[in-house]
């Protein structure tokens, strides 16, 4: 009986996501480069985001609050670049090298990167909310900050992990 391998699948739906981040990110920098020249624009950004008040009561607020945005969205699809590296690299035969080791590492800093971004982001947001402007869905940006945190924690220790397979491997390769 042939068992049927998940790895494929999973490199499809990888690369899936990650097309779908990298086309957020360029359509939130697109729409935010064009707002600059064309004020009313911040009116109608990525899927409907309206910023034109706070673009009217502080241009420099606007611009670091989607500069956020545009790191946050960025980041989250380098994540998943380096996910779908590793299918591409991945060797099944000898699954411990230092090359998935690095990429597992990138996700977990990146990943602790993004959520630590997100915390700043949503302090700025919050600050600019007490100060009475309005900042509509760009709170979605950063949502998932603690899950970030948490992942990279994770995928840290997994990362640990990983470089003790790699060892016990080379070890092995010794012995025989």
């Amino acid at each position: 009986m042939k068992t049927i391998s998940i790895i494929p699948v999973i490199r499809v739906l990888s690369w899936i996501v990650f097309l779908g981040l990298c086309i957020k990110a360029g359509a939130v920098l697109f729409t935010f480069t064009i707002s600059l020249y064309n004020p009313p624009y911040a009116a109608d950004l990525y899927q409907g985001l309206d910023l034109s008040i706070l673009y009217s009561a502080s241009r420099l607020d606007y611009i670091f609050l989607m500069a956020f945005a545009i790191i946050l969205s960025s980041m989250q699809a380098f994540i998943f670049y380096f996910v779908v590296s590793i299918f591409e690299k991945l060797n099944l035969v000898r699954p411990f090298s230092e090359e998935i080791f690095l990429l597992i590492s990138k996700i977990s800093y990146f990943s602790l990167a993004t959520g630590g971004i997100g915390l700043l982001a949503h302090q700025f947001a919050d600050q600019l909310v007490k100060n009475g402007l309005v900042i509509g869905k760009a709170i979605d940006f950063w949502e998932g900050r603690d899950a970030f945190l948490f992942m990279g924690g994770v995928v840290l220790v997994i990362a640990q992990i990983f470089r003790r397979g790699i060892d016990l491997q080379v070890e092995h390769d010794l012995t025989v």
